[in-house]
C-alpha cells in the first residue's frame, strides 16, 4: 500500500437531529464540510489534533513521520494504535486491527512489544490551520521526531505543546513563529524514555501555576511547569496489577520463581510456565522488575476535583489516581481486554466517564464501580478514539481503525450507533467537537 495524505476532516452533524426519530425528528446525519490538506503535510499520518483556547478559528494538527511506515503493513508507529496492530500483525503473520483480541488481561503486553526490524520514526510537523483556509496552514515547523500529541495552554493561547515520539515534551510560541521551541524536555531533566501518547495542560485554577500533563508507555504520568524552564514531578509510575486468579503467592517474586522450577525440566509446560510466570511479573527477580510497571496511553482530568484523574493502560486497567497520591491507585476499573486509547469525564455528569480500546469496544463507567455500566460494540474494528458531546448528556462520537465514524446516543440505543460515516480507504485516528458548533474534525489516512 502507498500512502496517497492524511488530510483533516470536518464533519456537520445537524442540532436539530441529534436523537434518532425523538419528537417526531428525522434522523441524525453527518455531511463533510471541508477537507485541510497541502502539499506540506501530503503522505504524512496525522497523530494529534488541537483547538485553539480563544481563536475558534484555528486549530493544530500534529503529524508523524512517512519513515514510520512498517514495510508492508501501511501502519504508522507514530500512533498507538498502528504500534498495537503491526506488531499483532506481525506475530500473526497477517491479520492486522480487523483481527480478534487474544488474551485477555494481558492482550496489551505483547502489542506494544518493540516488533524485530521496526523503523524508528523520524522527525514530524506541526501545522497550524485556519477555517478561514482549508488549502495551506498559516504555519507549520518541523520536529526533530514524529509527533504524537499537540494541545494549546488555556491561560497562553500562544503556547502549543508538542508530545514526540522519542519522548520529548516541547513547547512552542505561535505568534512568534519560530521553529525552534522555547524550551523541550532532556535526558538530563526528565524525557519520557518512550513515545509520549498524550499532552495535556490542566488549568487548576488562577492562583496555581497551569500543569502540562504527559503520559508515556514508559509508565509514567508527569506534570511539567514551564515558569523556571521545564521542570517536571512524577504524578505517578503506573504499576501493573496482578492476573485474574493469580496466587497471593504468586505476587512475589520468589514464589513465582518456585513455581517454574517445581515444572518437570525439559517438558513443554515448563516454557508455558515460564511465559505465563513473566507476563505475570513472577519469574524472577529480574522479569519481576522488568513487567512490574504498566504503558500510559490516555489519561483525563476531573472538571468536579482538579486533583482527581483518570490513566488508561495498555493492559486494558482504567486507574483513578490523585495528585495527591504518587503511590497507589484510588481505584481501579477493569473490562477493557486491550490497551485503552482513550477516556473522558461526562461533562454533565461528574461521576460518569467513557472509554475506548483496541478490544473494539467502547464502555461507559461510573465512580465507584469497579465494572463497566454499559459496552457498545457496533463492528469487529479498534476503537482509537471516543469524545463526549459537549452539548447533549448522553450522545458521544467515535473512531475506529476501519475508518468508521460513529455518534451513538445511549438514551436511543445501546446496540448500534444513531448515525454513521463508514469509508473503507480511510483510517480514522481520532476525533474532537468543536467548542461553538456540532463540528467534528477527524484525523483521515488514505491510502490505496
Amino acid at each position: 500500500m502507498h500512502w496517497l495524505g492524511l488530510p483533516v476532516y470536518c464533519c456537520h452533524l445537524q442540532s436539530s437531529s441529534v436523537r434518532l426519530m425523538r419528537n417526531n425528528r428525522p434522523p441524525a446525519s453527518l455531511h463533510l464540510l471541508w477537507t485541510w490538506s497541502c502539499t506540506l503535510t501530503n503522505g504524512l499520518p496525522v497523530t494529534g489534533i488541537a483547538w485553539h483556547s480563544t481563536n475558534t478559528n484555528l486549530v493544530a494538527a500534529g503529524y508523524g513521520s512517512s519513515s514510520s511506515t512498517a514495510a508492508g503493513s501501511g501502519a504508522h508507529l507514530t500512533t498507538p494504535a498502528a504500534a498495537a496492530a503491526n506488531v499483532t500483525n506481525t506475530a500473526r503473520g497477517g491479520g492486522g486491527v480487523g483481527s480478534p483480541p487474544q488474551g485477555g488481561e494481558g492482550a496489551g503486553e505483547e502489542a506494544f512489544a518493540s516488533p524485530a526490524g521496526a523503523q524508528t520514526p523520524a522527525g514530524g510537523r506541526v501545522a497550524v490551520w485556519s477555517m478561514k483556509n482549508q488549502y495551506h496552514p498559516i504555519w507549520s515547523f518541523d520536529t526533530k521526531s514524529a509527533v504524537t500529541s499537540v494541545d494549546f495552554s488555556q491561560r497562553n493561547p500562544h503556547i502549543l505543546a508538542v508530545g514526540m515520539h522519542d519522548g520529548t515534551i516541547a513547547v512552542y510560541d505561535v505568534c512568534s513563529r519560530r521553529p525552534t521551541p522555547l524550551m523541550a524536555s532532556t535526558a538530563e531533566t526528565g524525557r519520557h524514555s518512550d513515545p509520549v501518547w498524550k499532552v495535556r495542560w490542566i488549568d487548576r485554577d488562577p492562583e496555581r501555576e497551569e500543569l502540562l500533563v504527559s503520559t508515556s508507555t514508559d509508565g509514567k504520568v508527569k506534570a511539567w511547569t514551564i515558569a523556571k524552564g521545564l521542570e517536571h514531578s512524577t504524578l505517578i509510575t503506573l504499576k501493573r496489577l496482578p492476573r485474574k486468579g493469580a496466587s497471593a503467592a504468586g505476587s512475589h517474586a520468589g514464589a513465582g520463581a518456585g513455581a517454574v522450577a517445581a515444572v518437570p525440566a525439559g517438558s513443554g509446560a515448563k516454557a508455558a510456565a515460564n511465559v505465563a510466570a513473566q507476563r505475570s511479573g513472577v519469574a524472577g527477580d529480574r522479569d519481576a522488575l522488568i513487567s512490574r510497571n504498566t504503558g500510559g496511553m490516555s489519561f483525563d482530568f476531573s472538571k468536579a476535583d482538579s486533583r482527581i484523574y483518570l490513566a488508561g493502560t495498555e493492559d486494558g486497567h482504567i486507574h483513578k489516581c490523585s495528585t495527591s497520591y504518587s503511590e497507589q491507585y484510588l481505584e481501579s476499573y477493569s473490562g477493557h481486554i486491550g490497551p485503552v486509547y482513550a477516556l473522558q469525564w461526562n461533562p454533565f455528569n461528574p461521576n460518569l466517564f467513557i472509554s475506548c480500546s483496541g478490544d473494539w469496544t467502547i464502555r461507559l463507567w461510573q465512580e465507584g464501580k469497579a465494572q463497566q455500566l454499559l459496552s457498545f460494540q457496533s463492528s469487529n474494528e479498534e476503537v482509537l478514539d471516543v469524545q463526549w458531546c459537549p452539548s447533549n448528556s448522553t450522545v458521544f462520537g467515535a473512531v475506529t481503525a476501519g475508518g468508521r465514524l460513529e455518534l451513538w446516543d445511549f438514551a436511543v440505543s445501546t446496540l448500534r450507533p444513531v448515525v454513521q460515516h463508514a469509508n473503507t480507504k480511510c483510517a480514522l485516528t481520532a476525533l474532537m467537537f468543536a467548542k461553538v458548533s456540532m463540528v467534528v474534525p477527524m484525523h483521515c489516512t488514505i491510502f490505496w
